[in-house]
């Protein structure tokens, strides 16, 4: 009977321990279920509050407070600043926060005669916009017409007449050419390297370059008279042996219709001018 009683509560013992008959959950489930159920919690306050800044945003920035109701244009050049302000275009209903800067930005960017754009906020009702305009500093000649470009090759807008105080860049390449387009950065290169020779050459006077061919590249004196200096090696040494040519053909009384330096260990070769006055033979000068 002892030893009866004794394995009964051996028993009992044994399954009180393995917990498999209680039901009842043990010490650190109950923790873990407290803790999974004050994260949830936790999670849905977040979420409420997070609901509720969205929902605050969104009425502020649809509010009529901050309603976009008018566009500043701020230029220098006041064509510009009318082309600018044209293309500002706002949606109705925008306010300071839905208003899209960046897109204003590109739409007026684009224009040819924009060089820099600034879109600012203003409170409570404005936009600001300043203007940086592109300067004319050369006229592209061709078949078609004249274009005015800034320092970079951007052309600017079409002219009627070739104006007298731009230098000129020519040639039957630049055909078709009109604004918003881009002159080759290497053609543009070459042009100014011509024309930065030239100042320091006042026999040449406000010459014109043509680079419609960048292997033979051609210049043309105030005159008219064409300098054939053809590859761009030795520019200067080329463009000082034109002048010198023109110098010492002005001195007689002579003028040339061409003066060819693309070899200037030969010399200067030219030809006359057809027009009585100028009578001589080619030769070299």
């Amino acid at each position: 009977m002892r030893k009866a009683r004794h394995t009964q509560q051996e028993r009992s013992r044994t399954m009180n321990t393995s917990g498999g008959d209680s039901g009842l959950p043990r010490n650190g489930e109950r923790r873990d279920a407290a803790a999974r159920t004050r994260r949830a919690m936790g999670c849905a306050a977040k979420l409420s509050v997070a609901a509720s800044l969205v929902g605050l945003a969104c009425g502020v920035a649809s509010s009529p407070w901050l309603r976009v109701e008018q566009v500043v244009v701020r230029c220098s050049d006041l064509d510009v600043a009318q082309e600018a302000a044209a293309a500002a275009r706002v949606k109705p209903g925008a306010t300071l926060v839905t208003a899209p800067l960046w897109r204003l930005s590109r739409e007026i960017g684009a224009c040819p005669r924009v060089k820099r754009v600034t879109v600012r906020r203003r409170w409570q009702h404005a936009l600001d916009v300043d203007v940086v305009p592109r300067e004319p500093a050369v006229a592209v000649v061709g078949e078609s017409g004249c274009v005015l470009a800034d320092e970079a090759g951007v052309c600017i807008r079409r002219v009627r007449a070739r104006p007298t105080d731009l230098p000129v860049v020519r040639g039957p390449g630049l055909d078709g050419i009109g604004p918003g387009d881009t002159v080759s950065r290497a053609r543009m290169a070459l042009a100014w390297q011509c024309l930065e020779w030239a100042e320091r050459l006042p026999a040449l006077g406000r010459i014109s370059v043509d680079i419609s061919a960048p292997q033979r590249v051609c210049v043309y004196s105030g005159d008219g008279t064409k300098g054939i200096i053809g590859r761009p090696t030795d520019l200067g040494r080329k463009l000082a042996c034109f002048a010198a040519a023109l110098e010492h053909l002005r001195e007689r009384g002579w003028r040339a219709q061409y003066v060819d330096v693309q070899d200037i260990r030969v010399g200067a070769l030219w030809r006359p001018a057809l027009h009585p006055q100028a009578l001589p033979s080619s030769g070299e000068a």
